[in-house]
């Protein structure tokens, strides 16, 4: 509360102090007392009086009833019996503490000493803080001096100045504080801040710092703990030496002097003259009026006096005061009394020993207590019987002798109200109780009385009332839930009293109504009353007439405002018949205008004037309707005349009159006119008659089609200049033109701002107002601008867009601003005026809306929107306090729990505090305490308030317009009063507004049904995704209904979506590539359509629809010998397909809706017959219905021969390019799988070493090659980590051995460098290897040049990112790189992938924390062309990948206790992995989901032998052998693809694909068939081949062997018919003779031609067969069994077309006769026989028994042959000759 004198204080004689009760009240309380309320009513009477209360801002009006009589005072008291009350004045707690503000909030630590200055502020000596405290009168507490911090002995400003211990006080008649400095033995002085200064200034007056004692200069004299002070009216300042038992006095003028008023220096109690006198201990003074030194002689517990005079000498005496109770007799004792303060009579006394205040009358010295003195304590209440104290010591007190007193232990500085507060009633009997002047506190019961002159109490009106404060109130912030639910949030300090809030709201900046725009119902056609173009505009205020010019009708109306709510304007009159002419009359209805404009009305006539335009004259119409010519001859010119009925105007518009002068726009003369209407003149004001922007004075001025003129008060032409697009000001006292508003340069636009930053567009209408405002009617901007006196110019309404638009009427509930309105090419206004500043206030503006045939009116609404809390806020505030910032944190408690929100301020620096770095703000609830948190002390000394108040939620209930502001005020009202903010605004969010770019970097915007998104190229069946971002750059939530994609494509969702203000969201767009263009004569055509996106947006026309066009290339891939296709829509369980022909090969049945091909299984049976192809689809539960359902009939590529007897082949097919360019691979192997690899060894032994011998590399010795690769040239590299060495093989087989061998750490040449155990390479692109040192813990690199160096790594075991010089390894192993130069390294020991940029050695982490669970010990690694890193962890069989540094596991290798040990990327994409335990190398194929798992090489037992990969499916006749391996340990592959893999036996071993893939075709193009051929030669007979083609194109790859088709298998060529049953019984015996066709292997004597011949076992020789000869009928028969396919056809060869074996033996009969019947006999010649039908004696025949024929061959025998020599007869022979064909 703040202390000031009160308004008249009453006499109380000093002689009845002692029986008189004292009078009291109470001026200040703690917050929350529980007392009873007035609350409500602001008038209310006192509970059991007639006095009346009537609560106001100032405090509280107090009336007496009228039967008291003559009242003269009200006296005031918190006690309701009007005794002597004991409250807290400060500190919060009973606890010691350093925190300033508020007093109630504020913490001392046993405060000792206080005084009082004559302005009211209190100041304390805040003891064991070692500092001075002071109370303002505002009640705020602050340090001018010390620092709880510091207790030292420094003079200067009070916050650098220090103390010990201070502990009483006293203050100068010139505001000067003095301080006893207890500790530190010296007088302080404190001088008060001068000038703009807030610091007090510290010095000392008196003392040396060192304690004893010595009477002399101030500076140079001694002190031993002084402690009481008193000044006497010439400012003496007397000290109660303590130490030396003495009192001092200092003379405190320019040169302070100290000397010994009384006491010896020794301690006793002897009185008598000052010279003698003792003291033991002294601690208060204080001087009386009367000059009476009163000391406190705590030592003797006794009170002690010096009786002196002004002039102070030695012969003074101590005398020994006796106190007695009130009886006169009964001895009051004292117990260790500390102060005393002095007021009148009375003599107040702090009994520190008894915990109580004395009080002793001077002149009787009789005493009582006043206070206290019950027990030790801190209860407040009535002094007598409720108040306690702790060590009560300073005191002193106020002008109305209330006390304040220093409660030490209790760390509090109490008051006690002993005499009750008066204020003046008025003649009236009323008074008024300001509660700022009087320092009332609120939430406190106040007990008044009244009093006459004599001070007696009236025996009515007695009563009490109550004070709260006014409410605070602030804004809180708005939110927007709806366009129509808009909450703006008042913080409420309801001052603990239930508290209205109302809230006022306009679209006016000043909070005046709103204006609204709305179109006035005029008269319709039925009172002869239809507009055309309403062209000019004139108000008779006067008479309340509205004219209206309206130039298409050619007619003036007359028209009177509505009589009443819901009636429009009536018709008065119309003037001119409507016809274009030019005739007066004195009937109005027979006149002529033609395309009448401007108006003006004369008030002094009650006439009005027009600018007949095209009649280039100016009509008058006075009050009887008759309608003259008063200006102008009618002939279109200029000319000036002394009548201006001669004078010539060319198209005069607008007019304006003043006095008796009417000033004219002569539009087409670029001049302004004025015609006198009393001498009837006719002049020129200013313009040279030349079109253009150019001020000056009036006659040199140029104007450009001037259509309008007004008058403002000073009487300045203001003209609207059309087409100069300005507003220019003519002064008739100087006749200068100048530019009032618009572009300097003449230049047309829409723009706000100053006079020249504002632009117009064709200004045609003016008018205004009586504060020389201006409206113009801004034509072609299609608003009503507003325009200042300095030329500031504004938007009045209108939204700039040509429309018809009114304000919403009230009972809509939406609040637009006029700005939200529209108008059509404005051309003239006229203000309604009734002379006072109403136009200026509340002005109505009526236009002319020439292109909406319409009159508009602008005018404020009749009511200021309102909205109030219904019915109030209740009293929750649970409080507020202030401090003042003494260190980094201060702490406030208010009592209860908050109920709202907290404003913590800063007051002296006017600034909220919020969560920064400057300021912390913390806060805990019931009780409600507020840390303040001060991170750098830029607070201290400042007072910090902390407020919690309510919330108050407003909803203003109406639609407002988005992206406009509204301005309000809040008003919060209670019992008290009213408080009311400054105008605030708000701003509507702008309208939700959805756009959308491409890309989720939204960096291509895209224009709705503008924009095409184009998807590029893509093949059939991968769909392309594109990525939207859909933003919402409004400020309402944007809600997405529904995303329509056009057909063939889809999107990640299609409806469901908001977005915040200002968010946004992704969006996924496909090209679902299930079908390809269709292909037209124009080529393949694109997939268009238009994806369609229907939101709220509130700024889309129409269905707010964002369309965005599609467009993207679906390529068919290439069609490989297709039969037909064909696709249909499933509408059943059964549909049928049949496809035109026959079908070829294999059928392909696919799923388009799903993706999936049909098979055979339970949902889709598919069946087919052929010739016609037709194929039936059952689906078994109708799940497919309306999918879409492709059939696909293909043929196998062909494979043919001219001479299928040779090691060649011809392979073709059909291919057709659907369009695009497209390439045709023929892919073969001897291998099923087409993934076979052939293994050799490239080097190494058992045991080896290296030699320089190119030619013979690997020796004997030890190596162990533990990483492998080649780099760019072909060279291979491997670490030999047991030999701690770097071996590279060059292509010639030339050996370089990096390292010396040792073990070491050495940079340099190949000869000097050293490794420590190297283990993982990697060659970067230019050629550099890179080696992971692990035993080293580094990187290190092998330049092109051999010279080794360390890349990064310190050689540390440890871990460190960043800077090349720090980086820090532990054993890292695998490496790879990419094309980037970044190394990925397996940072083994760290569990880390590491990545390290080789241009500068920076390194960082790619995934792994280093401790173990994400990445445990990895070994190896590898990355693929996607980026994706797989890893191998050591002792695991998990292979993991990184992607995007997450984490995954690829595939577990769960066979065999597999050991993978090293990792390679494979050409096709695979995956390597070298199982070290399985001996084998394991692909991983990422082709299908899951990925598959094969053995590419590797039997599973250790070996060496060379051979292929896997034989399963290799053709036997191949002859190959399975290869293995031992050990694997590494792996690499060179430029061409071969994989080479390192062996822990020291083996190099290479893999070379087996598959040879041979480009048949290229570029080829169209949509017909290409027939595709390629011969292949070198094949291996008898050997099966796996053949499929292979094209690509645009579209995607088409492979021969796709769907249900397999390979084409074909041979280099089959075995002829020999040659299997070669095969069939001989097999592959090393006994190359024994198959052949001369052998006998059974010695049957048949050699394996004719066994092979006549179909008998060449193994065994008991098979017999063979042919039977005989003799019959003079003929001689042979027979024979044989294959009939056997037989040899020469036409067709040894193999069919297709390459299937035929016949090979030719059976032939030979005959001879001769002289020898032994058929071996090579002399013998044997003969051919021929048939018969050659002409021969020849007779065969062959009788067919299954595959088998019996041939029967018969000659007839010849009887006329000569025997032969020695012979007795002739011989005739027959025999069988066998021929076996056999390819070249």
């Amino acid at each position: 509360m703040i202390l000031v004198p009160f308004y008249r204080r009453p006499s109380y004689p000093q002689s009845s102090l002692g029986s008189v009760p004292i009078q009291s009240v109470l001026l200040l309380a703690t917050l929350y007392l529980a007392a009873p309320v007035v609350q409500g009513d602001d008038v209310s009477e006192a509970s059991g009086s007639s006095s009346t209360i009537s609560y106001n801002l100032s405090g509280v009006l107090l009336e007496a009833p009228t039967t008291l009589g003559d009242i003269t005072d009200v006296e005031i008291s918190t006690d309701p019996d009007f005794c002597p009350i004991v409250t807290t004045f400060a500190g919060s707690t009973e606890e010691s503490g350093t925190a300033i503000g508020e007093r109630l909030s504020s913490k001392f630590d046993y405060p000792f000493g206080v005084a009082r200055n004559s302005e009211g502020s209190l100041f304390i000596a805040d003891t064991f803080n070692n500092r001075i405290c002071m109370i303002a009168t505002d009640g705020i507490v602050s340090v001018i001096g010390g620092s709880a911090e510091h207790q030292d002995y420094v003079e200067g400003p009070g916050n650098l100045a220090r103390f010990n211990t201070p502990t009483a006080l006293a203050v100068g008649s010139d505001g000067t504080l003095y301080v006893s400095d207890t500790g530190n033995h010296v007088i302080r002085k404190l001088s008060p801040p001068v000038g703009n200064t807030t610091l007090w200034t510290v010095t000392t007056l008196a003392g040396t710092g060192t304690p004893g004692f010595f009477d002399g200069s101030g500076r140079s004299a001694q002190f031993i703990s002084p402690q009481g002070l008193a000044l006497d009216s010439e400012d003496n300042l007397y000290v109660a030496d303590t130490g030396n038992h003495r009192i001092r006095v200092i003379s405190t003028g320019s040169s302070p002097t100290v000397s010994t008023l009384a006491g010896t220096g020794e301690a006793g109690d002897t009185s008598g003259n000052v010279d003698a006198a003792q003291f033991d201990a002294p601690t208060g003074l204080d001087i009386s009026a009367e000059g009476y030194l009163y000391i406190i002689d705590r030592g003797n517990n006794q009170l002690r006096r010096i009786d002196f005079t002004a002039s102070i000498t030695g012969s003074d005496t101590v005398e020994t005061l006796s106190l007695f109770e009130t009886d006169s007799t009964t001895s009051l004792g004292l117990n260790s009394p500390q102060d005393i303060v002095v007021v009148g009579d009375s003599l107040y006394i702090t009994d520190k020993g008894n915990e109580r205040i004395v009080r002793a009358n001077s002149t009787d010295l009789t005493a009582v207590w006043v206070a206290g003195g019950m027990e030790a304590g801190s209860a407040n209440g009535t002094a007598e019987t409720s108040a306690t104290f702790n060590c009560p010591a300073g005191i002193c007190a106020d002008e109305e002798g209330n006390l304040f007193v220093a409660d030490a232990d209790n760390h509090l500085v109490r008051r006690i109200v002993v005499r009750g507060l008066t204020v003046a009633a008025e003649q009236d009997g009323s008074a008024q109780i300001d509660q700022d002047v009087l320092g009332l506190d609120s939430y406190q019961n106040y007990y008044f009385r009244w009093l006459d002159q004599a001070g007696n109490v009236g025996s009515e009106g007695q009563g009490f009332f109550y004070l709260v404060d006014p409410p605070t109130v602030d804004f809180g912030g708005a939110s927007f839930d709806a366009r129509d639910t808009t909450t703006l949030t008042a913080l409420v300090g309801t001052q603990s009293d239930d508290t209205t809030v109302t809230i006022e709201y306009s679209t006016d900046p000043e909070l005046r109504n709103p204006f609204v725009v709305s179109t006035p119902t005029l008269p319709d056609s039925s009172d002869s009353l239809t507009l055309g173009s309403p062209s000019g505009i004139a108000v008779d205020n006067v008479g309340n007439h509205l004219y209206l010019a309206d130039s298409e009708n050619h007619c003036i109306y007359k028209l009177s405002p509505p009589a009443g709510e819901g009636s429009g304007w009536t018709l008065d009159q119309t003037y001119g018949d409507g016809t274009a002419g030019f005739v007066d009359s004195d009937a109005a209805n027979n006149a002529q205008f033609d395309h009448p404009t401007g108006l003006a009305y004369d008030a002094s006539g009650d006439s009005i004037y027009v600018a007949d335009e095209l009649n280039h004259c100016i009509r008058r119409i006075d009050s009887s309707g008759t309608v003259t010519t008063v200006a102008g001859s009618g002939i279109a010119g200029f000319a000036d005349a002394d009548d201006a009925t001669e004078g010539q105007f060319l198209f005069p518009t607008g007019l304006a009159i003043l006095g008796n002068t009417l000033y004219v726009a002569d539009r087409g003369n670029h001049r302004i006119r004025a015609f006198d209407v009393v001498s009837g003149g006719l002049s020129t004001v200013a313009g040279d008659g030349n079109a253009a922007l150019l001020d000056g004075a009036g006659n040199t001025a140029r104007f450009n089609n001037p259509t309008d003129v007004t008058v403002n008060s000073a009487g300045n032409i203001l003209v609207a200049d059309r087409d100069n697009h300005c507003i220019r000001l003519i002064d008739l006292v100087s006749g200068n033109v100048t530019l009032l508003a618009g572009s300097e340069d003449a230049e047309a636009g829409n723009l706000d701002g100053s006079s020249t930053e504002a632009m117009f567009s064709s200004p045609s209408g003016l008018a205004v107002d009586s504060a020389d405002n201006l409206y113009v009617a801004d034509r072609d901007n299609h608003l009503i601008r507003f325009v200042e006196p300095d030329g500031t110019t504004s938007t009045l309404a209108g939204s700039g867009t040509a429309g018809s638009e009114d304000s919403p009427d009230s009972s809509t509930l939406s609040l637009y601003p006029a700005t939200a309105s529209s108008f059509n090419g404005p051309v003239a206004l006229a203000l309604k005026s009734d002379g006072s500043t109403t136009d200026v206030d509340h002005p109505t503006l009526y236009l002319a809306d020439s292109g909406n045939s319409a009159v508009r009116e602008i005018s404020r609404d009749a009511f200021l929107p309102t909205e109030s809390t219904d019915p109030v806020v209740t009293g929750q505030t649970t409080g507020q306090t202030t401090i003042t910032m003494v260190a980094e944190e201060a702490e406030i408690t208010l009592s209860g729990e908050a109920q709202g929100t907290v404003a913590v301020t800063n007051l002296t620096t006017g600034e909220p505090l919020e969560l920064d770095a400057d300021y912390l703000v913390e806060t805990s609830a019931n009780p409600f305490t507020i840390t303040i948190l001060d991170t750098d002390a830029s607070s201290e000394g400042d007072r910090i308030q902390v407020e919690a108040r309510s919330e108050a939620l407003l909803t203003l209930g109406r639609d407002f317009l988005p992206g406009e502001t509204y301005y309000f005020r809040i008003r919060a009202s209670n019992a008290r009063s009213e408080t009311v903010t400054v105008i605030e605004s708000f701003t509507m969010p702008s309208l939700q507004q959805l756009t959308v770019s491409a890309g989720s970097d939204s960096t291509t915007s895209l224009a709705s049904a503008e924009s095409t998104v184009d998807f590029g190229v893509t093949p059939l069946g991968t769909p392309v995704t594109l990525t939207l971002t859909l933003s919402n750059e409004g400020e309402w939530p944007l809600v997405i209904a529904t995303i329509q994609p056009p057909d063939g494509y889809s999107v990640s969702t299609t409806s469901g979506i908001t977005i915040d203000a200002g968010s946004s969201s992704t969006l996924e767009v496909f090209l679902n590539a299930s079908e390809a263009g269709s292909i037209t004569d124009a080529g393949l055509q694109p997939i268009d359509g238009t994806l369609q996106i229907i939101s709220n947006d509130g700024l889309l026309a129409g269905n707010s629809t964002f369309e965005i066009p599609l467009t993207g290339i679906v390529y068919d891939p290439p069609g490989i010998s297709i039969t037909g296709q064909t696709t249909i829509t499933m509408v059943a369980e059964e549909a049928e397909i049949t496809l035109s022909g026959e079908a070829q090969g294999t059928v392909a049945v696919t799923n388009l809706t799903t993706g999936e091909p049909l098979e055979l299984d339970a949902d889709y049976l598919v069946e087919t017959s052929a010739n016609p192809f037709t194929i039936t689809i059952l689906d078994t539960d109708a799940s497919s219905e309306g999918d879409r359902i492709q059939v696909e009939a293909r043929s196998e590529p062909l494979v043919s021969s001219s001479d299928r007897e040779l090691t060649s082949i011809t392979l073709s097919t059909d291919v057709n390019p659907n369009d695009t360019s497209t390439t045709v691979w023929f892919e073969y192997s001897v291998d099923p799988e087409l993934d076979g690899v052939q293994v050799t060894t490239l080097g190494g032994t058992d045991t080896y070493t290296f030699s320089e011998n190119p030619d013979d590399p690997y020796g004997s010795g030890t190596r162990t090659p533990s990483g492998m690769a080649t780099d760019s040239d072909g060279n291979l590299f491997f670490t030999d980590s047991t030999n701690n060495q770097v071996i590279r093989i060059a292509t010639d087989g030339t050996e370089t051995i990096f390292g010396t061998g040792e073990v070491g750490e050495t940079d340099g040449s190949a000869d000097t460098a050293q490794f420590s155990q190297p283990t993982g390479l990697a060659a970067a692109a230019d050629g550099t290897v890179f080696v992971a040192d692990t035993g080293n813990h580094r990187i290190r690199a092998i330049s092109t040049t051999g010279t080794i160096t360390t890349l990064v790594g310190t050689g540390e075991d440890s871990f460190t990112d960043g800077d090349p010089s720090a980086v820090r390894f532990s054993g890292p192993q695998g490496l790879a790189i990419d094309d980037d130069g970044l190394l990925y390294v397996a940072d083994t020991g760290n569990n880390r992938i590491r990545v390290v940029d080789t241009t500068d050695g920076t390194t960082s982490t790619l995934d792994g924390t280093g401790g173990t669970g994400l990445l445990n010990s990895p070994i190896s690694l590898a990355r693929d062309d996607n980026g994706t890193v797989y890893v191998i962890e050591d002792d695991t069989t998990t292979i993991r990948a990184i992607n995007g540094g997450v984490i995954t596991e690829v595939v577990t290798l769960a066979d065999s206790s597999p050991n993978p040990v090293a990792l390679a990327v494979n050409s096709d994409g695979s995956l390597l992995i070298a199982d070290q335990a399985n001996h084998q190398i394991v692909q991983i194929s990422f082709l299908e989901d899951p990925a598959t798992i094969t053995t590419l090489v590797g039997t599973g037992v250790s070996g060496t032998e060379d051979g292929l990969g896997d034989l399963e499916g290799i053709d036997d006749d191949l002859d190959a052998t399975a290869a293995a391996l031992h050990q694997p340990l590494s792996l690499a592959l060179d430029s061409t693809g071969v994989i080479l893999v390192g062996q822990n036996d020291g083996r190099i071993r290479r893999l070379d694909s087996l598959t040879v893939m041979i480009e048949a075709a290229t570029g080829l193009t169209g949509t017909d068939d290409h027939e595709v051929s390629l011969s292949i030669e070198d094949l291996v007979p008898y050997v099966t081949y796996y053949l499929r083609v292979v094209a690509t194109n645009e579209g995607g790859t088409t492979a021969s062997d796709d769907g249900t088709n397999g390979l084409t298998e074909f041979m280099g060529r089959e075995r002829t018919r020999y040659e299997s049953w070669q095969d069939l019984n001989f097999g592959s015996s090393d006994d190359a003779d024994q198959g052949s066709p001369s052998a006998d292997p059974d010695g049957d004597g048949m050699p394996n031609l004719l066994e092979y011949a006549l179909l008998t076992d060449p193994t065994d020789s008991s098979s017999t067969g063979g042919g039977n000869f005989e003799t019959r009928g003079g003929r001689i028969f042979l027979r024979y069994t044989r294959e009939i396919g056997a037989v040899y056809d020469e036409s067709e060869g040894l193999f069919d077309e297709n390459g299937s074996p035929l016949g090979d033996l030719v059976f032939t009969i030979e005959s001879t006769t001769g002289d020898t019947a032994d058929p071996e006999d090579t002399s013998v010649l044997w003969s051919e026989l021929l048939t018969e039908a050659e002409g021969g004696p020849l007779v065969e025949q062959a009788v067919p028994d299954g595959t088998t024929e019996e041939v029967y061959a018969s000659i007839p025998l010849v009887t006329d042959s000569a025997p032969a020599s020695g012979q007795t007869e002739a011989v005739q022979l027959l025999r069988l000759k066998v021929t076996l064909q056999t390819l070249p």
